[in-house]
């Protein structure tokens, strides 16, 4: 089994500064002997050699910066990538929180008055924890459509079971956001409507 790939940093970082002392040395004397053209990068290693210098003996603030140096700047610019190397290489188009790729497609989409639609169906899997109201493919002739009919309570013995008779409820909401007023004018249209009204109990608001 191969060994595994490891880096020691304490060396690596007197390595890089060690290099970083000689470089203005180094390109000074290949300017002077070699083309004037080097000095432009004794002038980038000395401005170099000075930040490094800045990071390790006069700033007290980041300990990396304290101990690597320039090196230690290394982890910040892959910190900064870290969210672009999530949402591009790492994760899928329907991991990402609040808001995951599919959906903000479709939101751009829309708002560019791109038609947002797909005919060859979805990667999203609703019957894991929702129940949707899908069309069928051929509506049904009008002779074969039997009334909807859902009663609760008719296998488990309840005295008087409810049956829902409408497809259509009005769902569940807390005292705490909705006032007494507002519930009863609910309540009363639900009843008009007959259709059900579920609701919850004090505790939650």
């Amino acid at each position: 089994m191969p060994k595994a790939l490891s880096v020691d940093l304490i060396r690596l970082s007197r390595f890089a500064n060690t290099t970083l002392l000689f470089l203005p040395v180094m390109f000074f004397a290949a300017g002077y002997y070699i083309s004037f053209y080097f000095h432009f990068l004794t002038v980038a290693s000395l401005f170099l050699l000075l930040v490094n210098f800045s990071y390790r003996h006069v700033q007290k603030d980041h300990t990396l910066l304290r101990n690597f140096g320039v090196l230690g700047q290394v982890r910040y610019l892959i910190e900064s990538l870290g969210p672009e190397f999530r949402q591009y290489l790492f994760l899928n188009d329907r991991e990402e929180r609040p808001f995951n790729r599919t959906e903000r497609s479709e939101v751009y989409r829309k708002a560019k008055n791109v038609d947002s639609s797909d005919s060859f169906g979805t990667l999203l899997d609703y019957g894991a924890t929702e129940i949707k109201l899908r069309h069928s493919m051929f509506p049904t002739r009008e002779g074969d459509v039997r009334p909807f009919r859902v009663t609760f309570g008719n296998r488990s013995g309840v005295t008087r079971p409810y049956t829902l008779k409408s497809p259509m409820l009005v769902s569940a909401m807390s005292y705490g956001s909705l006032g007494q007023n507002a519930i009863r004018a609910i309540a009363r249209g639900a009843a008009r409507a007959g259709i059900l009204l579920m609701q919850r109990g004090i505790a939650d608001s």
